[in-house]
Order: C-alpha cells, then structure tokens, then sequence
C-alpha cells in the first residue's frame, strides 16, 4: 500500500508491508526505492509493519526543501512519524546508502530503537577522498563544477582502472551517472546529504549495549562494491550484533533473504 508522510515542505513517500505489532522504517540503497524491500514482506511482515521509504530525490518522494536531507533533519523527520503513529519504539532495516543512514542513527536515538536490520551498509570504512572534499564549502563547490564537465569524469574514470586506483565495476557504475546530467544532480545532492551520516562503531557499541538495542547484519560474500571483510570488521567492533554471512554479491535483498531473516528474528 502506497502511503505518504508530509515533513515540511516536503512529502515523502513510503510503501506500506505487513502487519507487526512493532513498526519498521526501511531506507534503500542509492537510485533505488522503497518498493526494494517488498520481496521481504513474507518474513519481515510477521513481526513487523514496515514503512519502506523513498529517499530524497528517488521515487515518488517529493522533496521541496532548499538543503540536503541531512541527519538531523532525518532525526526530526522520524520524531515526527513516531508523533504522528504513536510510536514508543521503532526498528530500521537499511540497505548500502540506506544502511549507512540507519547506522549512522544508532548513537543518536538507541533509546527509542528496538531492532536494527543492516544489509551491506555503506559508512564502516570512510572515503578519504569524499570525507575530504565534501566536508566544506569550497570543495563542495569544486565537486559541483567538476561534475559539469561529464567528459573529463568519465575519462578519469576509465584511467584509474586502467592504473588500478579503482575497480573497474566502481568506474562503470559511477560512469553510468556522470553521463546523464540529471542523474549527476541527484547524485550532487545525494552526496550533500550522507556527508552527514557519521559511522561511528565505538559509540554504536556503547548505545547498543547501554539502552540495549538488536542489530543484525546481512552480507553477501562476494559484495565486490562494499567488501565483505567490512562486515568481519564490524562484528569485531560491535560484538553483539548477529552476522550472517550470504553467498551473493552486493545486491542480496531478495525473496530468498526470507528464511535467513525467519531464522535470525526467531530467537527473540
């Protein structure tokens, strides 16, 4: 079911899944929708309702705001959802852009979380590059103006993994942006906006063990686009999360993910 959530000037949209007694918001990977996590419906439903949201600037989501969709703006957004459904407690589910939002959460409002479901979550290992030219105005500005000249980015892509400085399956994706200009923007902005989601495992572990809070985590092992050593690296830190491991890549949301999550929420 197609449903919409006003937020300042803006309305996002969401599809709503299931009927759980505890609410679920879902975020999706970049240049995705929330219609990703309908194929989990079968297991994620039995324990959840699910609100699976578009992100700015993807789906039917209309965003009318001057700025980026940034986290404190997300935090508000979800004060105001909870406010507005009469939620105690909420759970996150997140895939690659969308996990890197929901983690990046955790030490924020732990107290009102209940479940955290992470499928390959951007975020654990930082980008010196993006952390770097990001973070300011100036470098904002000299990202902006790069991006107008597509030819050159696209030059350098194939350059670098030709040199080895980035894989080859990295340059064709981002590639298949920086030809289209109206994907360029939705990148620009979209970049703006995780500029601001902050993975911080040590204080994720600190908020999840404090209040506490349930995280799992999902990752295929052959994720070329996020490695999966990352996942082994987050376990280490954040000891009490449940990984499983799948045999895939980086796109794994699927029906076939029903079972696994059937077997990881069972142990209540």
């Amino acid at each position: 079911m197609d449903g919409y959530f006003n937020f300042s000037n803006s309305r996002l949209h969401y599809y709503k899944m299931g009927d759980g007694a505890h609410p679920l918001i879902a975020l999706h990977g970049f240049g995705q929708t929330g219609a990703l996590f309908l194929p989990l419906k079968e297991s994620l439903g039995k324990r959840y309702t699910i609100y699976s949201f578009d992100f700015a600037w993807h789906g039917k989501t209309q965003w009318n705001e001057t700025h980026a969709l940034t986290k404190p703006a997300f935090i508000r957004m979800l004060d105001e959802f909870m406010r507005q459904h009469h939620c105690k407690k909420i759970s996150l589910l997140g895939f690659s852009m969308g996990g890197r939002v929901m983690l990046s959460l955790i030490p924020d409002i732990a107290e009102k979380l209940e479940d955290v479901i992470l499928i390959a979550p951007d975020g654990i290992e930082e980008r010196f590059y993006y952390r770097s030219f990001m973070s300011g105005k100036t470098g904002q500005s000299v990202f902006r103006e790069i991006l107008r000249h597509p030819k050159l980015l696209i030059a350098a892509a194939d350059a670098f993994s030709k040199i080895g400085l980035t894989k080859k399956y990295v340059a064709d994706y981002l590639k298949n942006y920086w030809a289209d200009e109206g994907k360029r923007e939705k990148l620009f902005s979209v970049w703006l906006s995780m500029r601001t989601y902050r993975v911080n495992l040590g204080k994720i572990r600190a908020a999840s063990e404090k209040h506490p809070v349930r995280i799992f985590l999902l990752w295929g092992s052959h994720d070329r686009m996020i490695p999966s050593r990352l996942a082994h690296h987050f376990k280490e830190k954040v000891p009490r999360c449940k990984l499983k491991m799948i045999d895939g890549g980086h796109f794994i949301v699927n029906e076939k993910l029903n079972p696994v999550i059937d077997g990881l929420l069972s142990h209540d």
